[in-house]
């Protein structure tokens, strides 16, 4: 049962008004229901930051690759192999899980080896625990090796997390290819390269020319309604892909909105917006001083989630502390999940069949990132799930100047960069056609056309906030 919102703020301005020593542990088991006053969960929140340090300016050879690590990097214009497994996913985009696979249907590690004895990935008991995603044998044995510390452990899947838009065998089917809900591997891919760059924490999307899943039908996530649930004797391709990395570091919460496992429905919620502007005062400096950062970028992109479900609680791996067999997090991150519904408009005149336009070039044109020449945001988090409360209606100037720092880390040759390793110039296929039927050009003169033109339309955006004075 979910706590009343006049309780969870007294709950947590008390918590707020305690001592600053690390107490957010991380929760052992993230698929178990968490009530919103339960005290670890507001311990996280109390001590949580939004920010990371302000990173230092990326090459473009580092901005093609993103944060991923040269032995698992996913090649932005290449093939990605995988092979089909089911998984719950909540949400209402296209979207599968896969293990990585080479070329040849052999499972790779997470390190990106192949290991030809595996013939499939389990959840396995391994010297008395629960391992998730690790590779076994066709005994069911799990496959281990030695670390550098001597340790035997489990050899753990690349699993991978993939948006897409339609299969090449959907293609020749499907009329329809430009709602908004497809359009999700292409903002994704954007919104969390710019999140990397300028320094907020959100989990990171590579995007893939191909992703060839070996197992796969030609829609798995069919809406989400009838799911694929196992896998088929085929192989599908699926073209201009996204695939979801996780945040280099432990999970202390991450949110759901079901769960079949359980029998029953839930929500957890690490953390939301109204949980601190309605707190606002409560806040130390810094936690007030870096959410407002945070929301200049959100408003940027235009992605406000006030449920909290696409939010997680996050720590780095060097601030985990050992307490006990308990571990804590002596510096726990307020992350965003999903960024999926970037480049759009909140307003409701633009929302279709229940949902906001997202990688839309008009919406997004239509859209000012200040209500007036008084700093007050176009979208203001913190109104809560029933958009009752006042939110956060404007930022300091200190905030204004950090926030366009991090905006400065990002050239426009930087963002064009983004947005052509994204695919960017297929994200909003009747804007591409207009552009097309105005100019008359084709192939890769349109694609860099249009990809000039969302450069130039996003850039703009930054200006606004650079243009800005606050109080």
């Amino acid at each position: 049962m979910k706590l009343s919102r006049a309780l969870t703020s007294l709950l947590l301005t008390t918590f707020l008004a305690q001592a600053s020593f690390a107490t957010c542990e991380i929760f052992a088991d993230l698929e178990k229901p968490i009530s919103d006053k339960d005290p670890n969960r507001i311990a996280c929140l109390r001590e949580a930051h939004f920010l990371m340090p302000v990173p230092a300016k990326k090459t473009q050879e580092e901005i093609i690759r993103g944060a991923e690590s040269d032995e698992a990097a996913i090649d932005p214009q290449g093939r990605t192999y995988c092979r089909y497994f089911y998984r719950y996913q909540n949400g209402s985009s296209n979207k599968f899980r896969c293990a990585r696979t080479n070329e040849s249907n052999v499972l790779v590690s997470e390190k990106g080896v192949p290991v030809p004895e595996a013939v499939a990935v389990k959840d396995a008991m391994y010297a008395g625990k629960l391992e998730e995603d690790v590779l076994v044998r066709a005994d069911g044995s799990v496959i281990t090796q030695t670390n550098k510390k001597g340790e035997v452990k489990p050899v753990s899947a690349d699993v991978l997390k993939v948006r897409f838009k339609v299969s090449l065998e959907g293609m020749k089917n499907q009329t329809e290819l430009n709602e908004w809900r497809h359009r999700e591997a292409y903002t994704s891919a954007v919104a969390t390269r710019l999140a990397w760059m300028m320094g907020f924490p959100s989990e990171n999307y590579y995007p893939a020319k191909e992703v060839v899943c070996f197992g796969c039908d030609t829609d798995p996530w069919k809406n989400g309604l009838e799911p694929q649930l196992v896998p088929v004797a085929k192989t599908n391709v699926f073209p201009g892909a996204a695939i979801e990395r996780k945040f280099e570091g432990k999970r202390i919460m991450k949110a759901f909105t079901s769960n079949p496992k359980l029998g029953k429905q839930f929500v957890n919620t690490p953390w939301r917006w109204d949980e601190y502007i309605s707190n606002f005062s409560k806040l130390t400096a810094q936690q007030q001083h870096e959410i407002q950062v945070l929301a200049l970028f959100i408003n940027l992109v235009h992605t406000v989630e006030e449920r909290g479900s696409q939010h997680v609680m996050l720590c780095e791996n060097q601030n985990v502390v050992k307490a006990g067999e308990k571990k804590v997090c002596s510096t726990p991150i307020a992350g965003t999940h999903d960024l999926g519904s970037a480049f759009g408009n909140r307003d409701l005149k633009f929302v279709k069949n229940k949902n906001h336009p997202r990688g839309d070039y008009a919406a997004y044109r239509a859209l000012n990132m200040f209500l007036d020449n008084k700093c007050t945001l176009a979208a203001q988090p913190g109104k809560g799930p029933n958009k009752d409360l006042p939110g956060l209606k404007t930022v300091t100037e200190k905030a204004r100047r950090d926030f366009v720092a991090r905006l400065d880390l990002v050239t426009r040759q930087d963002l064009m960069t983004i947005l052509r390793v994204s695919n960017f110039q297929d994200v909003d296929m009747p804007f591409k056609n207009s552009v097309a039927k105005q100019t008359g050009l084709k192939g890769d003169a349109l694609n860099l056309k249009v990809i000039e033109l969302w450069s130039d339309l996003i850039f703009s955006k930054m200006d606004q906030f650079r243009n800005m004075q606050c109080n």
